[in-house]
């Protein structure tokens, strides 16, 4: 019994050697890790606390990080800042219009795109000019000749807007027109409103003109302004014919039967053509100012001067004029009695040359038959 009981004891010692044996590792390995700690209540309320921080500190999420600290702004810089980002602006917009404008010129009108075609159309300058409505056929010219003319003289565009004309009557007096033009050029634009005026002022303009075009004036008293227009503007058509020169009449406030006070001032007719051509429309305007006709308006007239003394310009003037007008029709001859401001201190007999002749003739005998009647008359009070 004692000998079973010490094999048992035996077995017993070896079966817990083995199991410690086998626990021994797992055991070195627990030893070795570390312990584990319940950490999560802590970190929840760090959290909170964090959250609490943040907002004590930071009120406005959508400002940046500071670390607590509240940051000034120089208000000052931040203008400057502003001003410098418009200049960009500014220079950024100029460097893309010019570019616009680079490849407009570049590509044909059909090519062009868009964005270069809108560019081009904000750099066009508009002007305007009023004009009256019946001067409007003269800007356009025949078949809009005088206004394509000025359109390729100063590479701009014309567009009339004027009043509706029914049954090709014209416009009434008063009206206005509206000439809108349109160019790449402020000088280009300016060149054609002043062409635009000229042509209603003047009736020509040097933008329409051959080469060595000039203007040049006469001054004559606004009394002569009748004749040097003629009969229904027959005198100055033959002037702006013959000679190829443009005449223009100023307008006048003068009338011949007003009463004139003090010295009226002379009036300046223009004159526009070739140099040569504006030599010769003012002598031959001068001579109708000075002797009633020119060779050139009134071709085979002649003039002669007769002096008739001051007494007699009654007689030869007749009763309301009847003895000028009996000369005027029985002998095609105009009498021109001087005046202060004729040029001549004589009376011009103007006409062909056989009927000035017996028109002179005709003067003098209504000056002898005057003569007579005064001294009879002298001698009937002498007797009586």
């Amino acid at each position: 019994k004692k000998k079973k009981k010490k094999n048992k004891s035996k077995q017993t010692v070896a079966a817990a050697d083995a199991a410690a044996a086998k626990a021994a590792p797992a055991a070195a390995a627990a030893a070795a890790a570390p312990p584990v700690v319940d950490t999560s209540a802590d970190e929840e309320y760090a959290k909170k606390m964090q959250q609490q921080f943040n907002a004590e500190a930071r009120p406005d999420d959508s400002k940046d990080d500071d670390d607590g600290w509240a940051v000034a702004v120089d208000k000052k810089k931040k203008k400057g800042g502003g001003q410098k980002k418009k200049k960009q602006q500014h220079e950024q917009q100029a460097a893309a219009n010019a570019s616009g404008s680079a490849n407009a010129d570049s590509v044909n009108g059909s090519n062009a795109t868009p964005a270069a075609a809108t560019t081009a159309a904000s750099a066009e300058i508009r002007q305007s000019v009023v004009v009256d409505a019946k001067k409007i056929g003269i800007v356009i010219g025949p078949k809009g000749a005088t206004m394509q003319a000025i359109e390729a003289a100063t590479n701009t565009k014309l567009e009339v807007n004027a009043p509706p004309r029914e049954d090709a009557k014209p416009a009434p007096a008063g009206a206005k027109a509206t000439v809108v033009i349109t160019g790449a050029k402020i000088e280009d634009v300016r060149k054609a409103k002043q062409g635009v005026q000229d042509l209603c002022s003047k009736g020509y303009t040097a933008l329409t003109e051959a080469e060595g075009f000039s203007e040049n004036y006469v001054s004559v008293h606004p009394r002569y302004l009748a004749e040097l227009v003629g009969s229904g503007g027959s005198t100055i058509r033959a002037i702006q014919t013959n000679l190829d020169v443009k005449v223009t009449i100023p307008p006048t406030d003068w009338k011949p039967n007003s009463p004139q006070v003090g010295k009226v001032k002379n009036v300046k007719v223009g004159v526009a053509g070739s140099k040569d051509a504006c030599v010769k429309a003012k002598q031959c305007i001068q001579q109708i100012v000075r002797y009633h006709h020119s060779e050139v308006t009134h071709p085979g007239l002649i003039h002669e001067e007769v002096d008739i003394p001051p007494e007699f310009y009654h007689c030869v003037i007749g009763p309301r004029g009847s003895e000028i007008k009996h000369i005027r029709g029985n002998y095609q001859c105009d009498v021109h009695i001087p005046n202060e401001d004729s040029h001549s201190e004589y009376t011009i007999v103007v006409g062909k040359k056989s009927n000035v002749d017996r028109a002179i003739s005709h003067i003098h005998n209504l000056m002898d038959r005057d003569s007579e009647m005064r001294q009879r008359k002298y001698d009937d009070e002498a007797w009586s």
